[in-house]
Formats: C-alpha cells, structure tokens, sequence
C-alpha cells in the first residue's frame, strides 16, 4: 500500500503542472502580500488580507488557464476556481488571524506560512474540480 501511495504522489505531484502552479502559487503569494499590505493602509487588516486575497485570486486564475492548463477562461471555471480554493481561504483566514492579530507578525510573513501549507490542497482542488479534462 505504500508503493500505492508513493505512486500517487509521485503521479500528482512531480509533474510539469504542478512545478507551473507551485510557480504561479509563488507569484500568487506575492500578489496576496502585497495587495494586502496595500489595502492595510486605509482598511482594517483582516479586510485588507481578504481584498488582497481577492486580487491576487483573480490573477491566479487567469495565469492557471493560461499557462498550466491551456484552457479559455470561461467565467463558470472562474466559479469553479473560487469554489476550489475555499478551503485554502478558510486555513488563509485562520493563520491569518492567529500569526497577525495573537502573534503580531507583519502581513507578509502570515500570508508565506498560509499559501506554504495550501499549495497541496489546493493544487488538487484546482485540477479535479476547476479544469477537469473534458470541460
């Protein structure tokens, strides 16, 4: 069962695709910690973090239908790649309010440590559900 799931992983994760979106995730990251920092100067920070997030989720869908999966945007698969990143923006929000509000860490270094833990997850959701073969 190991083998198994070495295969997988191996299969899901050691690809082309996901060295493309880890790089896009990178940008992506950037964008979020940015925008955010942006918007912190006349926003509340939390709102700030969920502007930014926003932003850069925009981008980040247009760069992954380009480049990582050659498809047209279409505004469902919009739908469907904000829907797949739900669960990166609830753990977002959550190490968010911890490292920034009970931490007192800058914007930048709690946004690094959220898209670091949500690349997998996320990547997953992405291809399964947002650009699916045969949409």
């Amino acid at each position: 069962m190991r083998a198994g799931l070495w295969q997988w992983v191996k299969r899901q994760f050691f690809t082309r695709k996901f060295l493309l979106y880890s790089a896009i995730g990178f940008l992506n990251t950037f964008h979020t910690a940015l925008y955010s920092t942006l918007f912190a100067h006349f926003l509340q920070d939390n709102v700030a973090s969920t502007l930014g997030y926003a932003v850069s989720l925009s981008i980040a869908y247009l760069l992954n239908a380009a480049v990582v999966f050659r498809q047209k945007p279409q505004f469902s698969a919009f739908l469907r790649f904000v829907i797949s990143y739900l669960p990166n923006f609830a753990l977002y929000t959550v190490i968010s309010f911890f490292t920034i509000n009970l931490l007192g860490w800058p914007q930048f270094l709690a946004t690094a440590l959220a898209a670091l833990l949500g690349v997998p997850i996320t990547f997953l959701m992405v291809k399964l559900f947002t650009f699916r073969s045969g949409r």
